[in-house]
């Protein structure tokens, strides 16, 4: 029998190839308010520029460009000022609401389908509101729409929650409420056919 002893030589480590620095990386560091480019990360065990994660994204509470506008619910931007309405009818009285930016555009069409769906139900309930109130309010948040769709989506990284728009206006119930200002239409026409 042969005794001896064994030693356990460690296993020849591999040389790594030298990483360049994390400034030398092209493309990085990303301007501030610029997504890197496309594929490009930064290498691990580098520190990123502030308001970067380590995948190139922007860090929750990162601060928009000096001058840009951010949403007043999220934080996000780019953003717009816009003040959307509402309206309801209460018999002899009746109360006008409103609720001003700047939103971007994921928050900006949630309150933009709220409002205008409650208008749609409740704003017609009083003469005034049936004649007047309600057709301006629905008209006056028409133009903020439109200038709300002409926003691209936010920039990923705000420093809040985003409103989810949810599904789209005309698929909603609400719509239900244009039923209301046709039935009296209906309604006045017949009644002048009969008087006359």
């Amino acid at each position: 029998m042969i005794r001896g002893t064994f030693v356990a030589t460690p296993p020849q480590q591999q040389p790594f190839p030298a990483q360049q620095p994390f400034q030398q990386q092209p493309g990085f560091p990303p301007q501030q308010g610029q997504m890197p480019p496309q594929g490009q990360m930064p290498p691990q065990g580098h520190a990123p520029q502030q308001g970067w994660d380590q995948q190139g994204m922007p860090q929750q509470g990162f601060q928009p460009p000096s001058g840009q506008v951010h949403c007043r619910l999220c934080g996000g931007f780019p953003a717009v000022e816009a003040t959307v309405r509402g309206h309801q009818g209460i018999l002899i009285m009746m109360r006008s609401l409103s609720l001003k930016g700047p939103f971007c555009r994921n928050c900006g069409t949630a309150v933009w389908r709220d409002m205008t769906g409650k208008t749609l139900l409740q704003g017609w309930w009083s003469p005034l509101s049936l004649v007047l109130l309600t057709p301006f309010t629905l008209l006056w948040n028409l133009f903020v729409r439109a200038k709300i769709n002409k926003l691209p989506p936010p920039v990923p990284g705000q420093p809040g929650m985003q409103m989810n728009p949810g599904v789209p206006l005309r698929k909603r119930p609400a719509m239900l409420g244009l039923l209301i200002p046709v039935s009296w239409l209906l309604f006045m026409a017949f009644q002048i056919a009969r008087g006359s």
